[in-house]
């Protein structure tokens, strides 16, 4: 009875991803709100990294982007969808073309903010990469705590 309950789970995540997917390649917003409304709470990061996973094994960087750029409600409407230049979008792209992914080594979190989350990764990068950021977001270093408290939140 387990084994197929644990299948049953299994389907049902895949089918999610499958929408979740589905819902970002077409700039979805409703039907992305709709159903990621259902996640379970402490589970929406979790979710949010696999779905990142596909996207990224599918080399699908725009609908990442994209999904960035929503998770900071910055989208409102269809016809914000494409448009490039929103700063979460920007910002984003260029972290992934520099190896980080998000919700995995960075949150785009609410109120157009970015924390980082993997510090080592960041402490890499050139002083013309930090003064790029700096430009576009502004850089504030924060405590671990504070890091952990901008995760939890973006649980919630």
């Amino acid at each position: 009875m387990l084994e197929k309950d644990t299948e049953e789970s299994s389907d049902n995540v895949k089918r999610y991803i499958e929408y979740f997917i589905k819902c970002c390649e077409e700039r979805n917003v409703k039907g992305f709100d709709l159903v990621f409304d259902k996640v379970i709470e402490g589970l929406k990061l979790s979710f949010l990294q696999v779905l990142v996973g596909f996207l990224h094994y599918q080399n699908d960087i725009d609908s990442i982007d994209w999904l960035c750029s929503h998770m900071c409600s910055k989208i409102d409407c269809g016809s914000d969808n494409d448009k490039d230049n929103l700063p979460i979008t920007r910002v984003s792209m260029f972290l992934i073309r520099l190896k980080m992914l998000p919700f995995i080594d960075f949150l785009p979190n609410y109120c157009d903010r970015i924390v980082i989350t993997n510090v080592h990764k960041f402490g890499e990068f050139s002083p013309d990469v930090k003064a790029y950021l700096e430009k576009e977001i502004g850089l504030i270093e924060f405590s671990k705590e504070y890091t952990t408290a901008a995760i939890d939140e973006f649980h919630l």
